[in-house]
């Protein structure tokens, strides 16, 4: 099940002029997007509050999938950047970046920390890989060996 703000332009199940919640189905990306990667858009965005889930950020990537329609483009998703350029998150996901098989994520400081990203943090730790926690550079993410994704 995934649940996520009425951005997405689904209509609502349950709401009110303070709150609206959107249940649906979880749809996982077809296969052939984990071999041949997507495209995205990047785009400079700070989240005023970044532990905090608001629909803020869905709003401002909504605008941004739509001036990319227009100009005929279609992302699998926004990548936001701050001011220095540095890779914070996506609309939708937590961003990691692979790098001479070091694992780079933003810090907790300035994404959104959810259950998942926990998850994943804690399974790269017990794993014994190589974790970062920063902001991964604009040159970074267009260098990095891969890059994987979580939903917030």
């Amino acid at each position: 099940m995934y649940v996520s703000p009425k951005a997405d332009g689904l209509e609502s199940v349950r709401g009110s002029e303070d709150l609206t919640i959107v249940v649906q189905p979880y749809k996982a990306p077809p296969p052939e997007l984990y071999k041949t990667g997507v495209e995205v858009l990047l785009l400079e965005y700070e989240r005023p509050l970044p532990n905090v889930k608001s629909t803020g950020q869905y709003w401002y990537a909504r605008w941004a999938h739509q001036m990319a329609k227009e100009c005929g483009v279609s992302p699998y998703d926004i990548v936001f950047h701050d001011r220095f350029r540095n890779i914070t998150e996506s609309a939708k996901h937590n961003v990691f970046v692979v790098k001479h098989g070091e694992i780079i994520t933003s810090p907790d400081t300035t994404v959104l920390c959810g259950v998942t990203r926990k998850i994943v943090l804690e399974f790269v730790h017990s794993s014994g890989l190589s974790l970062v926690q920063r902001d991964p550079s604009f040159f970074l993410f267009m260098d990095a060996d891969e890059i994987f994704v979580n939903t917030c």
